[in-house]
């Protein structure tokens, strides 16, 4: 599995898959089923070319033009073909993997699905933010009981005991059980530090920095 992203190479031109109930993350895994003409089309062409589908968040009231061309939240998470397998009635199952935030202008539409320019966004890493390794710490010692019966995996404490910030917060926000419009908020901010004090927010979590204090000094 490739998971690899290298933004130089990238042409920018990509499909959009906008859905009503999905926040996609970077470093994070979305299987989805294919099963609109449209979007069987989108998949088919991504194969094609450069395997990548820009996932999108459809905004409230989506209904009413939903075949149509609903308003869209205009940040999103490249996602990565990583796997597909086409079935025996045509449709798809495929696995993306986030590869980085994006904003984007639609293009005019030329197929089925919708099409835009994506500029990938750059984020903040651990580096700028302070006391980032006793910060983490906390992270992990707050989420991992949640994660680890997600993921039904004994060692998930310490894989992310090595990740960096930014990375720990889009995962544990894309597995939480927060609204989906909480989840766009922190999708949109590219600064680790800021996603996380929206995260603690959000989670009513008092008393962050004074825990780290008490138990990582």
């Amino acid at each position: 599995m490739d998971l690899s992203f290298d933004a130089v190479k990238f042409n920018g031109i990509i499909p959009l898959f906008p859905l009503p109930n999905v926040v996609f993350f970077p470093s994070t895994f979305l299987p989805l089923h294919i099963f609109e003409p449209r979007y069987i089309e989108m998949v088919k062409d991504s194969l094609k070319k450069e395997p990548y589908i820009g996932m999108v968040l459809l905004k409230k009231g989506y209904e009413k033009s939903y075949f149509g061309d609903p308003t869209i939240y205009d940040i999103g998470c490249l996602g990565k073909v990583v796997e597909s397998t086409l079935r025996d009635d045509g449709k798809y199952d495929i696995i993306l993997y986030g590869a980085a935030r994006f904003s984007f202008k639609e293009l005019d539409k030329k197929k089925s699905y919708r099409i835009a320019e994506a500029a990938i966004i750059k984020e903040s890493g651990d580096q700028n933010i302070p006391n980032a390794d006793k910060k983490r710490k906390l992270l992990v010692d707050q989420f991992h009981p949640v994660l680890s019966k997600m993921f039904n995996y004994s060692g998930i404490k310490d894989a992310l005991a090595e990740m960096e910030i930014g990375s720990l917060i889009d995962l544990i926000t894309y597995c939480s059980s927060m609204d989906i419009y909480s989840k766009q908020w922190i999708l949109e901010e590219p600064n680790a530090e800021a996603r996380l004090t929206k995260l603690l927010g959000i989670c009513k979590i008092r008393n962050f920095d004074q825990a780290i204090e008490r138990n990582y000094n």
